[in-house]
């Protein structure tokens, strides 16, 4: 049995472990796709407006707006002209400095007379595209030209000549490549458009996958969770089924055992011969017989309840009377045990209809476990009084109750951890029972307590008799 209890928490551990490891994998299966449909989506978004501009310089080019840098064009015409016979007549040497300033110059001029964005912004327009851009021209290859040599500035294979280049932006998209050749300079620049609302645009393209992967993790998650929470339940209900299998075993092995050795001794010649030891092995066996009675009965009770098989035999009765009898049969039936209570009743008398067996076995259940699950000598406080309800209280110095168990001691099976009380017995059915009986009558239970100060058990009934 406890091999195949252990292979069943194995396989439970097992299996929540692999849910742990499939949940992760999905998330990074989850990520990896959102990633990829992003990237997809921004190239999507970069092929479309590398289109809006390949048909812009076609619009310019078919209305004689020239490609944009036709003034430019003319000015670097002159510019290079110049570069060529200052390094002619100055031999200047091949130095990065010189290039740096070749290349700013170039930069500088292409920037300032380019006609190309206000083009664009037309073409824009005309297509209903209101979107605000910024652009930048990067100079890939530059040489200057000479009747008798080239002079490359800056090259495609050596890009960092130039230290000083100015880069495009993270979210630019390389739009356009241009081709220039001048009469004294060859140059290759790449044109790069930053739309302001890219970024947008891109994550509202993502952003229903994202949700729907979002919802998903969300659903598989908390059917983990609850599975996991159902599977601990499960093993604490497990625990707590064997707990009472194992106290109801003992319950009813003791008084068995007991009546047994007393009937075999009832055997033995010499104490047929004693009537006095007669009369105490018959005590006994009664005293035990009535003990596994109650055992049994109150199992048969709490079964009923379950099944919803019961009716309230509905009396008016006294509280005061009713408490003060069962108060005083208690401390009767205790009274080895010095126990000490102190009662305090309704000055009047307050009749209410109740089920008098029930709420007696309620009480008394409560008393009890007041002398049960105590370190020293017993102080018990009951009070009456009335406000909206009939208020019974019953307050005692035992070992009180952690602020974490308190909402599980009227769980059916729960028994509290009793610390260093080793002797405690019972099947954690006790306060269940009074629960249910509480609850039979339209009333409530609560309650209060300190660890090592005691606890305070509270009940309302409805004192009209129709609820």
């Amino acid at each position: 049995m406890e091999f195949h209890k252990t292979n069943a928490m194995r396989n439970k551990r097992l299996l929540i472990g692999a849910s742990v490891i499939s949940i992760l994998i999905y998330i990074g299966v989850l990520s990896f796709l959102l990633i990829k449909i992003y990237n997809q989506e921004n190239e999507k978004f970069n092929f479309k407006y590398r289109e809006i501009v390949d048909k812009s310089v076609e619009w310019m080019l078919a209305n004689n707006k020239g490609n944009g840098f036709e003034k430019a064009n003319y000015i670097l015409d002159g510019v290079s002209l110049n570069f060529v016979d200052f390094i002619s007549k100055n031999k200047i040497i091949d130095t990065v400095e010189f290039n740096e300033t070749i290349y700013k110059q170039f930069s500088k001029i292409l920037d300032n007379y380019q006609t190309v964005d206000s083009n664009l912004i037309s073409f824009l327009k005309l297509q209903k595209y209101n979107i605000p851009f910024k652009s930048t021209l990067i100079i890939q290859e530059l040489k200057l030209v000479d009747f008798e040599k080239v002079l490359s500035i800056k090259k495609v294979d050596e890009s960092n000549v130039i230290t000083n280049e100015r880069l495009p932006s993270e979210n630019a998209v390389l739009v356009y490549q241009y081709q220039f050749v001048g009469n004294h300079f060859n140059m290759r620049v790449d044109y790069y458009i930053d739309f302001s609302n890219k970024k947008e645009e891109v994550l509202n393209r993502v952003a229903l996958s994202a949700i729907l992967a979002t919802f998903s993790l969300f659903v598989i998650t908390i059917v983990f969770l609850l599975t996991l929470r159902n599977l601990l339940k499960e093993k604490k209900l497990s625990q707590m089924k064997t707990d009472f299998i194992n106290n109801m075993t003992h319950e009813l092995k003791t008084p068995l055992s007991t009546i047994s050795i007393a009937s075999r001794s009832l055997e033995n010649q010499e104490i047929l011969n004693s009537p006095e030891k007669v009369v105490e092995t018959a005590k006994i066996i009664s005293r035990q017989n009535t003990h596994l009675s109650k055992q049994i009965n109150h199992l048969l009770e709490i079964s009923k309840w379950e099944r919803g098989q019961f009716e309230l035999d509905r009396k008016w009765v006294d509280i005061n009377n009713l408490v003060k009898g069962i108060v005083e049969s208690f401390r009767l039936e205790n009274k080895d045990k010095q126990i000490e209570i102190d009662e305090k009743y309704t000055e009047e008398s307050v009749k209410i209809s109740i089920d008098e067996t029930m709420i007696t076995s309620a009480i008394i259940n409560i008393l009890t476990n007041a002398v049960k699950y105590n370190s020293s000598t017993p102080k018990i406080s009951t009070r009456i009084w009335i406000d909206n309800g009939l208020n019974i209280s019953i307050t005692d110095n035992g070992i009180g109750i952690p602020k974490d168990e308190i909402v599980h001691i009227f769980d059916k099976f729960y028994r509290v951890s009793t610390g260093n009380i080793h002797n405690v017995k019972g099947l954690g059915l006790g306060l269940f029972y009074v629960k249910q009986i509480i609850e039979a009558h339209k009333g409530v239970i609560s309650v209060t307590s300190k660890l090592g100060q005691g606890s305070t058990f509270n009940i309302k009934l409805p004192i009209d008799g129709k609820n």
